[in-house]
């Protein structure tokens, strides 16, 4: 697990042009929700829904740590790298909040069968959901409380999801 990185098969990052500020109250809000309960994983599990897209991708990128690396040296982008290396290998204790999670767009939210987090993870997935979505989800639902990261799942509700 330590090698993995994130499940691009599954997740699609989130580029920092998509979204026109860094910060607004419904992002800080959203990534205090995501938070709670996630330090201890005693949360490991959470459904949230949101109308804004840029909402969430603000909320992927202050939760992934895009913007401190955007804004770090190249000496700092190997400090926050091996950081989270760091973080990755302390498998003895849970989960701190001033640490970074891997946040991105489901490709396919049936895809996500299967899904393991290697660290607290926010999934956007957008639109209407499908009978293998919902099933998809129900089973990570099912599997959460076996995981020792956090997931929350965002559902954006758009024009095509009614």
């Amino acid at each position: 697990m330590l090698l993995t990185r994130f499940d691009n098969r599954r997740l699609c990052a989130v580029p920092l042009a998509s979204v026109g500020a860094r910060r607004c109250a419904a992002s800080d809000a959203l990534v205090a929700t995501c938070r709670q309960g996630a330090a201890a994983a005693n949360l490991p599990w959470a459904l949230l829904s949101v109308d804004n897209p840029e909402t969430a991708r603000r909320a992927c990128l202050l939760l992934d740590g895009s913007w401190a690396m955007a804004d770090a040296t190249a000496a700092g982008r190997w400090l926050i790298r091996g950081r989270a290396l760091g973080a990755d290998l302390a498998r003895w204790r849970p989960a701190r909040d001033e640490e970074f999670w891997d946040a991105g767009w489901a490709r396919d939210t049936a895809a996500l069968r299967g899904f393991v987090p290697r660290r607290n993870t926010l999934v956007v997935v957008e639109g209407a959901l499908e009978e293998a979505g919902r099933s998809a989800l129900h089973e990570l639902e099912q599997q959460a409380t076996a995981w020792r990261h956090a997931v929350r799942v965002l559902h954006l509700r758009n024009d095509r999801s009614g």
